[in-house]
């Protein structure tokens, strides 16, 4: 072995010491990183409008681009550099400002993280027919990768470790996260041609900085992404939220060419990676409430920290408790209970296996409403709904006067 090779496997286990430390690092034993809050108010500092970019507006205007940052100080901080998120905020990228995601900003320090959030260019001019929705979703992917640049740029400052960098947000904040994740300029290029000769390139845009990032993984609450750009070399655990009636961003496949939440999730389970999704069966937009969402979320995170993430899809609200051992994302060992239904999709009968003998199994329709209730009597149960039209369904696991367990989908032909 020479000393070229002896220096690159040298630099390699380095490189694989300081992985497996960052990953125990963030995997504490303390509520540190979980649903509880760590930090006090007090603990908290703000640094507010700093321009981490400009750029041009729908209008050619200059814009200053300003961020907001949320840092965890005080006798209880002992990391000098901890994880980052990036939140972004909704409004059908016209209306809203950084503002809104303060309140997530600041638990998400009081849970352990650097947070930050963001304004970005928002509107479109309706007389110009190559600018649209469309075009300022692009803008705002531009604007947050910029964001994500000034991160990298600045870490130092604000005791980031920028091998652990998340981003989320809340509808269209959601769906620019998800594009950055997703979509890159050849991909915008084939939807709306001479998009980057306009508007600049995604990594060029807003300041000069060069820096690179990677995205560990997202929050989604309620967004939506291009159809075509799910690839399985680009994607990463994601924690979703999503009413099952939104229509302003649906939670399926549009004509437009969309994928939301569920479409998301099954590409990522079918390529083996870790998703959470939440669905409010009979919710419209963005309809889970806040603290549910940033407590799953928090658990979700430490669950990838921990190397525990495991895959669900929930339609209950069901409260994440991840500082009490054994971690997961509550007090029930989801793997003790694994359930299998088939045939699926089928006609009138399909099957339930697993530990059942606990459990009550419930069917519900599309619009939430329990429609058959079965008591098993042993491991393996036959369950007939040749009463009930075809469509979709959800069977729910659930152990007798307790919490919920596990919900999977179902489609009688």
């Amino acid at each position: 072995m020479n000393t070229k090779d002896i220096f690159r496997l040298s630099s390699t286990l380095m490189l694989m010491l300081y992985s497996i430390y960052a990953d125990a690092q963030y995997c504490t034993s303390d509520n540190r990183f979980t649903e509880v809050q760590y930090f006090n108010n007090s603990d908290i500092k703000t640094d507010s409008n700093i321009v981490y970019g400009n750029a041009n507006d729908y209008l050619g205007s200059p814009e200053d681009l300003i961020m907001d940052i949320w840092q965890p100080t005080g006798p209880n901080e002992t990391l000098s550099v901890r994880p980052f998120i990036l939140l972004i905020h909704g409004g059908g990228f016209i209306n809203g400002d950084r503002s809104i995601m303060s309140v997530e900003c600041k638990r998400f320090a009081q849970r352990g993280y650097v947070a930050a959030t963001i304004d970005y260019r928002k509107g479109w001019n309706s007389s110009n027919p190559n600018d649209g929705e469309f075009v300022a979703a692009y803008r705002a992917q531009q604007d947050a990768k910029a964001a994500l640049r000034y991160i990298i740029s600045n870490a130092n400052i604000y005791g980031i470790d920028t091998s652990w960098m998340f981003m989320g947000g809340i509808s269209a904040g959601a769906g620019t996260s998800l594009n950055t994740v997703f979509v890159n300029e050849a991909e915008w290029e084939a939807t709306i041609p001479g998009i980057t000769s306009v508007w600049g390139g995604l990594d060029t845009s807003g300041n000069s900085l060069t820096n690179t990032f990677k995205i560990k993984a997202v929050y989604n609450v309620c967004g939506i992404t291009g159809q075509f750009a799910i690839q399985s070399e680009d994607m990463v655990p994601i924690i979703s939220f999503h009413g099952y009636l939104d229509a302003i961003a649906p939670i399926g496949t549009t004509p437009q060419g969309t994928s939301g939440s569920s479409v998301i999730h099954d590409s990522l389970v079918a390529n083996g990676v870790c998703s959470e999704l939440n669905v409010d069966s009979l919710g419209y937009h963005c309809p889970h409430e806040k603290e549910f969402r940033i407590n799953r979320t928090v658990c979700f995170f430490k669950s990838i920290f921990c190397n525990t993430c495991t895959t669900h899809y929930l339609t209950d609200t069901i409260s994440a408790i991840c500082s009490t051992p054994p971690l997961g994302i509550e007090n029930l060992d989801f793997k003790n209970y694994k359930i299998e239904i088939y045939p699926n999709p089928f006609n009138d009968k399909f099957n339930v296996s697993g530990e059942l003998k606990i459990f009550q199994i419930e069917i519900i329709n599309s619009l939430g409403q329990s429609v058959q209730t079965v008591l098993p009597s042993g491991n393996l149960q036959t369950i007939d709904i040749s009463n009930l039209p075809c469509g979709l369904y959800f069977v729910k696991v659930k152990r007798l006067n307790d919490s919920y367990l596990e919900v999977k989908k179902i489609i009688k032909q």
